[in-house]
């Protein structure tokens, strides 16, 4: 079993893997890696938040950009649940 906390370079792998993809991985990415948002370190929230906003940028029309979104803003919300709490 993957023990995220202590490798969640995994987390970015799947991210940026899921971001070039047009199948079903880009809906089930955004969704499972909202769920551990709390457990991965501040470097990995600055990686994926940087991944996500780039990727944002440029693929609005993207069928998927809903799923990155609110992945986006999940991040956001745990940063700044870091920083206020």
């Amino acid at each position: 079993m993957i023990n995220l906390r202590e490798d969640t370079s995994l987390i970015v792998c799947a991210v940026r893997y899921a971001l070039g993809r047009e199948s079903y991985i880009s809906h089930v990415v955004p969704s499972e890696v909202r769920l551990i948002l709390p457990q991965v370190t501040d470097g990995i929230l600055a990686a994926l938040r940087n991944d996500v906003s780039d990727w944002l940028v440029r693929h609005q029309d993207n069928w998927t950009a809903k799923d990155w979104e609110r992945l986006y803003e999940a991040i956001v919300r745990e940063q700044e649940r870091r920083k206020n709490g």
